[in-house]
């Protein structure tokens, strides 16, 4: 086995490693690499020996992980992702999480070597790992796959540092690449799903709220005090988002609005009533709430009324700011209160018009994996 010590500083050395590691998968051989979380034995699906090999290695003698080094190679592995499944990985990958699928189909036009070593009992495992070699190697090997299993000993611990592997895999390894300790020292969560079925198998670096939050996809609305211009925006959105969701076009997100001042429990105002009762939707259930950061914490996209509301959802949690935006691109939609009733249907005319392009926004961004 020739074992290589590689110094992250040293992209010289970095890119002789990469050059040493493809030249070795491409002849056939077993290499192992390091990710985020542990070290890996890896093969490229286009060398079958290998592959039998690695499975060799598996108590099981079954599943690899395909590892991509873009999220958006996943979909050159599998074709009938579920909207949950991308949903997640949109939001997780490339980071500690394997993505296992159950009833998958790849397409088509996978050859039959990517087949055979990626489909095990109809059951694909997919990641994306997001520091270490291996996400270097599997960007470059494409169109070839990069196909890995952790290199746990004996025991069942996993293998995070170069020594443990030396110790353990020399028997099969050819290559070694050294990059010291992993990152996390610790295993990458599993989620696996059936479909839009799904369940945690293993908790790691991802716990399974986060994981939750992310599936939920839930969207936030916010303006003070959740009596007119956010309700409405929950209201129109809910039932526009629900018509997309009948019609086959995504997955259910979970639907709030919540004010940054103001009375809890107090129902929507009078005016915002009206204009959702003329789109047939039923305001009665509606009682206000105010802003909270487990409200926030929970979301999985944050619109806001105005900029000054955005400042108030940030200055409550400053690590919100990539999932917050003004509903309205166009700048900030006014406050009604205490006005006619013209005044309600205009803002709810315009509240309407956001909805609908944030609702194809995030109906567009659900059939994507990044």
């Amino acid at each position: 086995m020739e074992r290589i010590s590689l110094s992250s500083s040293d992209p010289a050395a970095r890119r002789d490693a990469l050059d040493r590691a493809l030249r070795a998968l491409r002849e056939g051989r077993v290499v192992a690499l390091a990710t985020e979380t542990v070290y890996g034995l890896f093969a490229a699906a286009s060398q079958p020996q290998a592959i039998a090999r690695l499975r060799a290695r598996r108590r099981d003698a079954g599943l690899l992980t395909v590892h991509l080094g873009r999220p958006a190679a996943a979909e050159k592995i599998i074709a009938n992702p579920s909207t949950l499944m991308r949903r997640v990985a949109r939001r997780a990958w490339p980071g500690p999480l394997t993505i296992v699928a159950r009833s998958a189909q790849p397409p088509d036009n996978v050859d039959a070597a990517t087949r055979a070593a990626a489909l095990f009992e109809d059951t694909l495992a997919l990641r994306s790992p997001n520091t270490g070699l291996a996400h270097e190697v599997a960007a470059a090997l494409e169109p070839d796959t990069l196909l890995g299993t952790g290199a746990s000993l004996e025991s069942g611990a996993p293998a995070t540092n170069a020594d443990l592997v030396a110790e353990h895999g020399t028997d099969l390894l050819d290559l070694l690449i050294d990059e010291g300790p992993t990152r996390l020292k610790a295993p990458s969560s599993v989620l696996e799903f059936d479909g839009d079925r799904w369940k945690v198998t293993r908790e790691g670096p991802i716990g399974e709220r986060l994981i939750r939050r992310w599936l939920d996809g839930a969207v936030l609305f916010v303006c003070t005090g959740n009596t007119c211009r956010s309700p409405l925006a929950e209201g129109i959105f809910r039932a526009a988002y629900d018509r997309a969701v009948k019609a086959g076009r995504g997955a259910p997100r979970v639907v709030a609005s919540a004010g940054t001042s103001g009375a809890s429990g107090v129902p929507m105002s009078e005016g915002s009533a009206v204009e959702l009762k003329n789109r047939g939707i039923d305001p009665s259930r509606h009682r206000a709430q105010g802003l909270t950061v487990e409200l926030l914490q929970a979301a999985d996209r944050i619109f806001t009324m105005t900029a000054r509301h955005r400042r108030s959802v940030l200055d409550l949690v400053p690590a919100c700011e990539p999932r917050t935006a003004l509903l309205d691109p166009a700048g900030d939609i006014a406050d009604p209160v205490g006005m006619s009733q013209d005044a309600y249907a205009r803002c709810a005319a315009q509240i309407e018009s956001a909805v609908q392009r944030r609702v194809e926004e995030l109906l567009d961004e659900d059939r994507r994996w990044e």
